[in-house]
């Protein structure tokens, strides 16, 4: 192998170098991108689960609010006050 042989071979060498490094820089850029968007995407999933459990909190108190209304409440029927008699006559 003469000196031009070997001149060319590190060339090679490290042109090969160069784009394996690329492609390596170009890998790692698309982990960390994948990283960044699970974690943008579990803290958005956090939120969406806090708003929806504060909700299920406020549907559950309004069910068992109607439920002592429906429980300590007479359903008599809505009248226009020109009845005659008791309300359970109507009922």
């Amino acid at each position: 192998m003469d000196k031009n042989d070997y001149k060319e071979l590190v060339a090679d060498l490290l042109r090969k170098d160069v784009v394996q490094q690329g492609t390596i820089e170009d890998l790692e850029l698309k982990v960390e991108q994948q990283t960044q968007d699970f974690h943008f995407d579990m803290r958005n999933k956090q939120i969406e689960y806090v708003v929806l459990q504060s909700r299920y909190d406020d549907l559950e108190r309004e069910n068992k609010d109607l439920r002592k209304q429906i429980k300590n409440h007479r359903c008599e029927a809505p009248t226009d006050g020109c009845e005659v008699g008791s309300p359970k006559d109507y009922e």
